[in-house]
């Protein structure tokens, strides 16, 4: 049932990421969204030494109502001056957190009247220096709906890989109760928890939505520098390489990494953004890793479902590398947006290897618990069987408070030799039906015989043992009387039972012995009762 119910949800999600990939298809191609706005080329550009562009424009065309003047700033400070009055401006960086803006949707309304529109763009990296604008007028409303319509594909697939990266850490937790499994689910959703928040960060809708850009940007390299452990740590206990220093070795050196550039960050030396460098090649050499595992396994022939996994999820890493740099230079799309898809796939693959996997161990744990139960009941009564009883009196320990109860089935033997087995069958359930009512709350019952029985009882002093022989002679009564000799045995049932005694005993097996005797004292005194009746 669990494995037809994670089939179902597996391509739920496979359809639904179909659909965005069509969605991302039409929206990019412009077939949803009809709002009118255009390119804006600017009439003249004037560089400067220090990186700083300016922008000119003739707004006489433009200035129309309403109209308004949209470009994205990279870790750009911006000015922006109408007839060289200052209309709009991003100067304020986020100090220790990062001497940036961050990276922004600007949103800049004409007025009526205006001649000139010039647009400053100053950068706060060496990095981004003469980066590339691309300015679009038209109705304020109409260019957010379009920005934000084109990015809306991105953002689900990134919401999806958080989604999926939560289901996976809670179906860890679960399974981890019931199963022996190990921690690769949770691994795999820790780095996709980390992995699909950054990959939000990163899309269209949440530069138009989160208003602190510098918090976004500092929130951004934190979970880079986060997702080399959980991606080590899966690809590790995924493939179930035996690697005992160079996975250790690669976590040491992504913390090390991490503490050195957030260091060098609030000291001022360098920020996150000039360290970034460092945290590709830690993030690449992770990639390295998992590949290395994967050679490993091929050349020892070792080639089973999760590395066959593994190689496809390399491939759709590669053609998503492929696929953007393609968009990048064509300008076919969203240059991050195949790639979002591609590693959703690879996720999905992954989750439902080891999900599988998990689900047929809970399985195997199942059956054999099965087994492990019918080996340790007796088949026709019901009762606990005597592997059950021996296992349990090597376990249990000791002391003054542990009570053993014996019983025993008077004439059974003569009632099977007489009246058939079937008879006698009936007479041993008829008596355990009548131990397990006096004495099952009290304690586990066994049967470790063919007529014999025990109960032990951890907790003597909770058993009024007198009392409950007495109810068992009533019930006895009670039964004979209903039956109305419809059944031409007696049920008798002796009982004799004993306290462990440090002093007197060994273990509970000596216990026993002891309830035996008193047990077969009291079967000799039912069997005189018959006899002078």
């Amino acid at each position: 049932m669990l494995k037809k119910g994670m089939k179902k949800i597996f391509y739920g999600v496979l359809l639904f990421e179909i659909l965005c990939a069509f969605l991302a298809f039409f929206t990019n191609a412009g077939y949803v969204h009809k709002a009118t706005y255009d390119i804006c080329t600017p009439d003249a550009v004037q560089k400067s030494f220090d990186g700083s562009e300016e922008y000119r424009f003739n707004v006489k065309e433009i200035g129309r109502e309403q109209e308004t003047v949209v470009f994205f700033s990279h870790h750009q400070f911006v000015e922006v001056f109408q007839d060289g009055e200052v209309v709009y401006s991003a100067l304020k960086d986020g100090g220790i957190w990062g001497h940036t803006p961050g990276s922004m949707w600007n949103f800049v309304p004409i007025k009526n009247g205006a001649e000139e529109l010039v647009v400053k763009l100053t950068p706060a990296y060496d990095s981004v220096k003469f980066e590339k604008c691309t300015f679009y007028k038209g109705r304020e409303l109409d260019v957010f709906m379009k920005i934000f319509q084109r990015a809306v594909p991105a953002f689900l697939a990134s919401a999806i890989i958080i989604i999926l990266g939560v289901a996976l850490v809670a179906s860890w937790s679960v399974i981890k109760r019931r199963a022996k499994i190990g921690n690769s689910l949770l691994y795999l959703g820790c780095f996709s928890m980390v992995f699909g928040l950054w990959s939000t960060n990163e899309t269209n809708v949440a530069s138009l939505c989160i208003r602190n850009r510098v918090g976004a940007y500092f929130l951004a390299y934190i979970l880079l520098m986060m997702m080399e452990v959980p991606f080590v740590l899966f690809a590790k206990e995924f493939l179930n390489i035996g690697d005992k220093k160079i996975w250790k070795a690669l976590c040491g050196l992504s913390v090390a990494e991490n503490i050195a550039v957030l260091t060098l960050h609030f000291c001022g030396i360098a920020e996150l953004k000039e360290t970034l460098f460092l945290t590709h090649i830690v993030l690449c050499i992770g990639m390295v890793y998992m590949l290395g595992c994967l050679i490993y396994k091929i050349t020892h022939h070792e080639i089973d479902n999760r590395v066959k996994v593994s190689i496809a999820g390399i491939v759709s890493v590669v053609l998503a590398a492929v696929l953007d740099i393609l968009c990048y230079y064509f300008r076919a799309g969203d240059a991050d947006l195949f790639g979002r898809f591609l590693f959703l796939f690879f996720i999905l693959l992954v989750t439902w290897e080891t999900i599988t996997e998990a689900v047929e161990i809970m399985e195997k744990g199942r059956k054999a618990a099965e087994y492990q139960r019918l080996a340790d009941m007796d088949a026709l009564t019901g009762m606990f069987s005597r592997s059950s009883y021996e296992r349990d009196i090597q376990n249990i320990i000791l002391n003054s408070g542990i009570m053993i109860v014996s019983f025993d089935l008077n004439n059974l033997k003569l009632c099977n030799d007489k009246y058939g087995h079937k008879m006698g069958d009936e007479y041993l359930l008829s008596a355990s039906a009548l131990i397990a009512k006096i004495f099952q709350k009290y304690g586990k019952i066994y049967r470790i015989g063919g007529d014999e029985f025990c109960c032990i009882i951890e907790k003597a002093k909770e058993c009024p043992i007198k009392y409950c022989i007495e109810q068992m002679a009533v019930e006895e009564a009670k039964l004979e009387k209903s039956r109305k000799g419809a059944h031409p045995y007696k049920l008798r049932v002796a009982c004799g039972y004993a306290v462990y005694d440090p002093g007197k005993d060994d273990n509970l097996e000596a216990t026993r012995e002891r309830s035996d005797m008193m047990m077969y004292k009291n079967k000799e005194e039912i069997k005189e009762k018959e006899k002078n009746a």
